[in-house]
């Protein structure tokens, strides 16, 4: 429930209260009458370190209270989909592996979000880790996955950087040339977008195909627009709160607003297609498919790229992770692509009264209180056919 990390020896200490005791061999006890339970990662915690030590270990049922050591290079060895890269910067920096496994499930959450109301909701039929998921497919969607991932995870780091949770990094210090004084803690955004860019596009850069070519691209949108979006800061200090010295400090936006951001760069998204090498078949660089202009060859780096075409998000199809949109709430009032005729896929909807509690005749009590009333309401509901 709760992790450590020492820095000077990079040793993950988890501090276990729990129902569970850990096996720290692969061997299960024959004597305890209890059968080995290997939970899958998907069901204990959405930060890579956790995701691997449900993998590492076996669980047996048993209550427990303790506090077990394990040396970060044996964990780093063991996470699932890691390139040499990566395993060297998990190695390096054990203490930021929990916090990149938070900001990936960031933005896919927030991926959610921003597609809720969308024949595609941002979701997969396969439990994919945050970090893996839509990487292989090489639609629209897929270019809009890997952005607000790309930012969650550059969020995250800069994030904890703020709050000294690492080791390394701490506020921005760094001066600007202005009528004002900077002061106070400024949010270390260039060291959260420089540690995502050396860990995320490890494993793209590792491979020489489109594909990871395609999402190399995609990654540097979201860091951009999380840099462009990040808020300023300012009080006055003087007499009566004049502005006789002006002090001022940057500090992170709002996910949901860098993700509306995002989500204008994912309408205007462009198709490209691979240029090859001419001594080999590996993919060298990206080029616009259709661009109106004969010179106008390479893609902006603010730009979102996809390969191909989208797949039918109407029909359940599991090797893909598509769920379809049978049984989805959707709203009949919605506009565009939000409302229930395009959500449906044509097929229709079924509309139902429920009732929701909700609280009511709520009164403020000095001091300081407030006491609301329970509330049974009747609202309507559609889902498609």
């Amino acid at each position: 429930r709760e992790m450590k990390i020492t820095p000077k020896d990079h040793t993950l200490k988890i501090y276990l209260n729990c129902k569970f005791h850990s096996v720290l061999t692969n061997k299960h006890d024959k004597s305890s009458s209890n059968p080995p339970i290997k939970i899958p990662s998907y069901q204990l915690h959405t930060t890579s370190l956790v995701l691997i030590l449900s993998q590492l270990f076996l669980i047996s049922s048993v209550h427990c209270s303790g506090v077990y050591s394990l040396d970060a290079s044996v964990v780093c060895n063991k996470v699932p989909g890691l390139v040499p890269e990566q395993r060297r910067l998990c190695r390096a920096y054990a203490e930021a592996m929990a916090v990149v496994g938070e900001g990936a499930e960031l933005g896919i959450e927030e991926c959610r979000q921003q597609f809720s109301s969308r024949r595609w909701n941002c979701s997969s039929s396969e439990n994919e880790p945050p970090l893996m998921f839509m990487t292989n497919i090489a639609s629209k969607e897929s270019a809009f996955v890997s952005a607000p991932r790309s930012a969650g995870i550059a969020y995250a780091i800069t994030r904890a950087c703020s709050r000294s949770d690492l080791a390394g990094c701490a506020c921005d210090k760094s001066v600007s040339k202005s009528d004002w004084e900077w002061n106070g803690c400024s949010a270390n955004v260039n060291y959260g977008i420089k540690f995502c860019e050396n860990f995320l596009d490890a494993r793209e850069k590792y491979s020489d195909n489109s594909q990871s070519l395609m999402n190399l691209h995609n990654n540097r949108p979201g860091r951009k627009v999380l840099r462009s979006s990040m808020k300023r800061n300012c009080k006055c200090s003087g007499v009566s709160g004049s502005s006789s010295v002006k002090t001022c400090w940057t500090s992170l936006h709002l996910m949901k607003t860098i993700g509306s951001k995002l989500m204008k760069t994912y309408e205007r998204a462009r198709q490209v297609e691979p240029i090859r090498g001419q001594r080999s078949l590996s993919a060298v660089m990206l080029k616009l498919k259709r661009s109106a202009s004969k010179t106008e060859k390479k893609p902006s780096y603010r730009e979102l790229v996809y390969l191909g075409e989208s797949p039918d998000y109407c029909k359940k199809n599991r090797t893909i992770g598509v769920l379809g949109t049978k049984g989805r709430q959707c709203d009949r009032n919605g506009d565009g692509l939000e409302n229930c005729r395009h959500v449906c896929c044509g097929r229709g909807y079924n509309n139902q009264v429920v009732t929701k509690r909700k609280k009511c005749d709520c009164v403020f009590h000095w001091c300081c209180h407030v006491t609301c009333k329970e509330c049974m309401e009747l609202t309507e509901e559609s889902s498609c056919r």
